[in-house]
């Protein structure tokens, strides 16, 4: 929590407790003018923390839609991940009439890390620990994905290690 935050709810709480010590001391309490006037200020106190409140609940809770959304994608990307590894791993059959390295370009060419690049950049503004979390992750697919696109650069030894790494970093983090 911000420090101009922290002073404006302790100014507030404080206000409030100063101006409750010299409550009147009767037994009961009297809807008169000074209580009217108390009422106001309780009822302005909450309408400040209100109007302070809500927009920073709002951004927490766009920035915990962002994360959502990018922990959905890095599910797919692990998905297709996993069936590049099996293409290395296994082999492919004979009557499929592809190498594995040619399923595995063509697998990893369905990878899209769209809405990572979409938020990167506010989330790195914003929440910098989960940015670096997740960037940890999805570099491992921005070198998949870019070894598809120009495959004859890459090698698939380059493409499986990097999705290797994709894999392994994914089962670290989740």
């Amino acid at each position: 929590m911000k420090s101009w935050v922290k002073f404006a709810i302790a100014g507030g709480t404080g206000f409030f407790i100063s101006f409750t010590i010299f409550v009147p001391e009767t037994n009961y309490w009297h809807y008169t003018q000074w209580s009217s006037a108390w009422f106001q200020a309780i009822g302005s106190l909450l309408a400040v923390a209100v109007a302070l409140l809500y927009p920073l609940y709002i951004r927490w809770n766009e920035i915990k839609q962002i994360e959502k959304v990018v922990e959905e994608e890095l599910s797919e990307t692990q998905f297709k991940v996993s069936e590049i590894l099996r293409f290395y791993r296994e082999g492919i059959p004979d009557h499929v009439g592809a190498s594995a390295e040619q399923l595995a370009v063509a697998m990893s060419k369905t990878i899209n890390i769209r809405l990572w690049i979409m938020y990167r950049d506010r989330l790195a503004i914003e929440k910098p620990s989960s940015y670096r979390l997740y960037k940890a992750i999805n570099i491992h697919a921005e070198h998949i994905v870019a070894e598809s696109i120009n495959p004859h650069d890459a090698t698939p030894f380059f493409q499986k290690k990097s999705a290797e790494e994709f894999d392994k970093k994914y089962k670290e983090m989740f």
